[in-house]
């Protein structure tokens, strides 16, 4: 509790102050940041994050600096906790109408996920803060949400815009062509921001980029034009860490799931006329740093109690954490290889592919109940079976592993029935070898039904339609029966994918800045 407070004594913000001893005028300006909470109601277990942890921090910020910027980058809802997902984030809107500390929210690919009618309503009665897009667009290429806004903070003309990634955006959650504006779309990032850049930069003292996109992606556009002082990032889930620069534009990220409030000290040069230097850190957020907020809380628990009320029952206990393939496990992972075993069973097949993605956070140790299960696999995957040519399956590994790898330093499968060799040369995973514990010619084999209905997000156009597939049952469903029948899980072990001579070719991943040195730039 104690750390929190010691570092609140540095909320309040000066207006101006001389810096160096020198006589220039300063003007400091504190920014905060969130995103990715996707509605995570609740903490994790460590104790981090959790939305009556984050409404307290806000709190408190406002209270003691009406003056700061505080912003989200996106993806407040969607997939963090049963009671917003049974509500269908009527829940998390809900809430997001008793957060009015927000001074403006991008628009990510969640808030559309909840459905374009749903979020336009809750823009007009949930949304406390405006919602900022400048490539989401109706059919005519306007925006849906304002592109961007300029306030004014300390004296500072301060002017942001927003930005969401561009992705698909699926017939579940499009508006109905009654809708005058429909179908909705998303435009190139670039092309969509360049205009609006170009049209605030003289109007602005400061000028921010609150994008919901990737961030190597927002990291890009920073270098390419040094008109931005601050871009706010969200949608990859990175935690940027301490940063400090008197040359160039900053690219922030604050993790994921309210674990951490990002701070930004930003020094303005009232003589010279720009931003002279940012600052950034984290506080980290969750019960062992803040008191719950009590209205928030109250009415978390009200929400578990209506529409999760069996949230915390206990389907059995992980031996150890179980962990998803992520930074920390880039190769091989012991709960996506426990869900492939799990698939291979229930499916009868020779083989079972979980693709990386699939499974989002970790099943800790101790006890696992519905919601852990919930937060480990979000999704509404089903377990389909289907037959295919064991050199054709090869093939379609191999092709999309050599594809990936230039890319990403994350393995993109989890087997069973298969092992994988890797060789690193070159910084690259050109040379890839698969070993089948099964000989036959025609092999069946086991795997989300999201890889068939979405085949080209896998593998390429001469592999796809993929064979007629069965679905078997849904995968939180059989991880739940698997839990109670086994009562007590363990991580199965680790020789599914063998690295060769990863030492010589890349560093070891150890932490995220290992881990974005040996990423590279794309």
């Amino acid at each position: 509790m104690l750390l929190f407070f010691v570092y609140c004594l540095g909320c309040q913000t000066p207006q101006s102050r001389s810096l160096n001893g020198t006589d220039d005028v300063f003007t400091t300006l504190k920014i905060y940041h969130t995103n990715d909470i996707h509605a995570h109601l609740s903490p994790d277990a460590q104790g981090r994050g959790g939305l009556a942890y984050v409404a307290s921090v806000l709190k408190i910020v406002r209270k003691q600096d009406g003056e700061a910027l505080i912003l989200d980058a996106g993806d407040f809802y969607q997939k963090g906790s049963l009671p917003s997902q049974n509500s269908k984030d009527q829940v998390t809107a809900d809430l997001m109408a008793h957060l009015p500390y927000y001074d403006a929210r991008a628009v990510g690919n969640n808030e559309i996920k909840v459905g374009i009618p749903r979020l336009l309503q809750w823009a007009e009665t949930k949304e406390e803060a405006p919602l900022l897009s400048a490539s989401f667009v109706d059919k005519d290429k306007k925006p849906v949400f304002r592109p961007w806004i300029i306030l004014k903070k300390w004296g500072l003309k301060i002017g942001i815009i927003g930005l969401t990634v561009r992705v698909p955006i699926e017939d579940s959650v499009q508006a109905p062509l009654s809708d005058p504006r429909a179908p909705y779309t998303i435009l190139d990032p670039e092309v969509a921001v360049v205009p609006y850049i170009k049209e605030l930069r003289p109007q602005v003292d400061v000028l921010i980029l609150l994008s919901h996109d990737h961030y190597k992606d927002n990291v890009k556009i920073a270098k390419d034009h040094s008109e931005i002082d601050l871009v706010v990032s969200g949608h990859t889930h990175k935690l940027s860490g301490d940063q400090k620069t008197r040359t160039g534009s900053l690219v922030v990220e604050a993790g994921q799931f309210g674990q951490q409030v990002g701070v930004v000290t930003l020094y303005y040069d009232n003589a010279h006329k720009k931003v002279a230097s940012l600052d950034s850190t984290f506080w980290p957020v969750g019960s062992d740093y803040q008191l719950a907020d009590g209205q928030i809380a109250g009415e978390i628990r009200e929400a578990y109690s209506k529409w999760a009320p069996d949230a915390f029952v206990r389907f059995g206990q992980a031996a150890d954490t179980m962990t998803v393939i992520d930074p920390s496990s880039p190769y091989e992972a012991s709960l996506d290889d426990w869900l492939a075993d799990q698939f291979r069973i229930v499916a009868h097949s020779d083989v079972a592919l979980v693709n990386r993605e699939m499974l989002r956070e970790p099943l800790n140790k101790g006890w696992i109940t519905k919601e852990a299960i919930f937060l480990s696999a979000p999704y509404d995957d089903e377990v389909a079976v289907f037959n295919i040519s064991q050199g054709k399956l090869e093939k379609m590994l191999k092709d999309n592993v050599v594809r990936t790898f230039p890319k990403v330093e994350f393995y993109p499968f989890a087997f069973a029935g298969v092992t994988s060799k890797l060789n690193l040369e070159d910084h690259q995973f050109k040379k890839v070898s698969l070993s089948f514990e099964n000989s036959k010619n025609e092999i069946s084999v086991a795997l989300p039904y999201y890889m068939v209905s979405h085949c080209l997000e896998f593998f390429t156009a001469n592999q796809c339609p993929l064979p007629e597939a069965k679905k078997v049952v849904f995968v939180r469903p059989l991880m739940e029966s698997a839990v109670t029948k086994i009562k007590t899980i363990r991580a199965p072990p680790a020789n599914r994918v063998i690295v060769q001579d990863v030492q010589k070719a890349l560093p070891t991943i150890t932490t995220d800045e290992d881990f974005d040195a040996a990423e590279g730039d794309e």
